[in-house]
């Protein structure tokens, strides 16, 4: 039989497991995106070991929350001395209007490290949403001609 001791769950960890949880993601895929190993992110996640203050910071950064948020404990001056800057964070995207007026549509600024994986994915999705747009167009053009498809005809 197990000490009760053994079985407290540290703070730290229940609020990993928490943002892990509402992240969707694997401990993997997150410990990849953190820049440790998994079974680094795994002995923090599961209470085994308490973060540093480094990667505090990078689990803080990860999940969009302040290192003091994961660990209510964790030391300001030791937070410091690892770089946790006191101000907000700076945002790492913004949304505006859409260059073409188009109320279905929305620009966004993205200004974040990300890995390379990340970046090609937003990259075909951008491409495959533009694709579609043409094709969209292409369509509408198409259907146009043709009066048995839904479209006007040439002589409307």
């Amino acid at each position: 039989m197990s000490d009760e001791a053994d079985e407290i769950v540290p703070i730290f960890a229940l609020k990993i497991q928490e943002l892990v949880r509402k992240s969707g993601q694997t401990q993997a895929e997150l410990a990849r995106r953190c820049g440790m190993g998994r079974d680094t992110f795994n002995r923090y996640f599961s209470g085994v070991t308490r973060p540093p203050a480094k990667r505090l910071i990078a689990l803080a950064r990860l999940f969009n929350v302040s290192p003091q948020e994961i660990d209510p404990d964790a030391d300001e001056k030791e937070l410091a001395d690892a770089g946790m800057q006191p101000e907000v964070a700076e945002e790492q995207y913004k949304l505006g209007p859409p260059r073409n007026g188009d109320p279905a549509n929305i620009r966004i600024f993205v200004d974040c490290d990300m890995s390379i994986g990340t970046a090609f994915r937003i990259i075909d999705l951008i491409n495959n949403d533009k694709f579609a747009e043409h094709q969209d167009e292409r369509l509408r053009s198409i259907v146009g001609d043709h009066p048995e498809l839904g479209g006007k005809g040439r002589n409307s």
